[in-house]
């Protein structure tokens, strides 16, 4: 089974590509339903769910019969102060209720953070460099960067010039007290 994150990495990527070439995506449609969403809300109630069984667990109290999501919710809010005096769990709260968050933000569209990179291209030596974190992709951000590699895809078109995997760039960045600024 694949998981989200790469999934999605996978779609932005093909799209980015589209992009590349001049295909933009099929006119949005009224779908019924819309999967990712609905995997998301499930993944979301029952991490809420077991995040409040680990919380009552580690707290020993006794976990409240039948509450849906929003009422489990404010029952672990209403913990905060207990939750906070356990350190482990008080980690385990906080990295579970991010992960709820970043689900909750890609299933809605969010693309995530984008970070400006110190330094300049190493192409273009423009201050224009990119990083998607979630992507694991370093980009520049300056249409007008071209190379000269033959199977690069910046010269088939518009959109981002140059991308690298993995935040790692083909060459070192050039930093902004030796580039030609």
């Amino acid at each position: 089974m694949t998981d989200h994150a790469t999934d999605v990495r996978a779609d932005r990527a093909a799209a980015r590509a589209n992009l590349r070439v001049g295909l933009t995506g099929l006119a949005p449609t009224r779908a019924p339903i819309r999967i990712h969403v609905s995997e998301a809300l499930r993944d979301i109630t029952d991490g809420v769910t077991e995040l409040e069984e680990a919380v009552c667990d580690r707290l020993r109290i006794r976990r409240p019969q039948r509450a849906g999501t929003g009422e489990t919710i404010r029952h672990l809010l209403r913990l905060l102060a207990h939750i906070d005096t356990a350190p482990v769990l008080a980690h385990h709260a906080r990295d579970e209720s991010r992960r709820m968050a970043r689900r909750a933000s890609c299933a809605l569209g969010d693309d995530g953070p984008m970070l400006r990179l110190p330094g300049t291209c190493p192409h273009c030596d423009c201050v224009s460099m990119r990083h998607l974190p979630l992507d694991g992709v370093v980009w520049c951000a300056n249409p007008d960067c071209r190379c000269t590699t033959a199977d690069c895809g910046c010269a088939s078109g518009p959109g981002p010039a140059h991308s690298w995997p993995d935040a790692t760039p083909p060459r070192p960045l050039n930093t902004l007290a030796g580039s030609r600024r």
